[in-house]
């Protein structure tokens, strides 16, 4: 059976026994996780040598890494990530209850730390919460990491 259609499969299935899995997003709209189109994360720079950088990931499987300094990709690159990896991120970020924190943990803003923002856009919504620093919330580190390791699984490729 040709993989497309085996994660067809498996998308249906899942979706099918997870009915009663939702989240809620700020506009307090239900929406289910089928409907998830993308993840983001920014990280921003600081007065050292912090990465600065773009990732976006798709549910159609694109990916895309915009390094602007202080990583070892700078440009636009793309890539892409298996269905099976966006979806288990989306698990993760609802495990993790990204839906129900808070939009900003900004504790300290204003010095020499980078700052990071993770959206993740639903049927046409976006949920984003910016965090600075490291005083964040354990479930929201789980989640940038993830994402990293993400990155760092991609084979990514110079976009012209």
């Amino acid at each position: 059976m040709h993989i497309l259609a085996k994660v067809s499969i498996f998308f249906a299935i899942s979706v099918g026994l997870s009915c009663g899995n939702h989240s809620v997003f700020n506009t307090g709209h239900i929406q289910t996780k089928d409907l998830a189109v993308e993840v983001t994360l920014e990280r921003t720079q600081c007065f050292g040598t912090c990465p600065v950088y773009k990732v976006v990931f798709r549910n159609d499987g694109s990916a895309t890494f915009i390094g602007e300094s202080f990583t070892p990709l700078i440009g636009t690159y793309k890539g892409s990530i298996q269905k099976e990896r966006f979806a288990k991120l989306l698990d993760l970020a609802e495990s993790q209850g990204y839906f129900q924190l808070q939009d900003e943990y900004l504790k300290g803003y204003g010095g020499d730390l980078p700052s990071s923002r993770i959206s993740i856009t639903k049927d046409n919504k976006k949920k984003t919460i910016l965090s600075y620093g490291s005083n964040i919330p354990k479930q929201l580190e789980i989640i940038q990491s993830s994402i990293d390791t993400e990155v760092s699984n991609i084979k990514w490729e110079k976009d012209n």
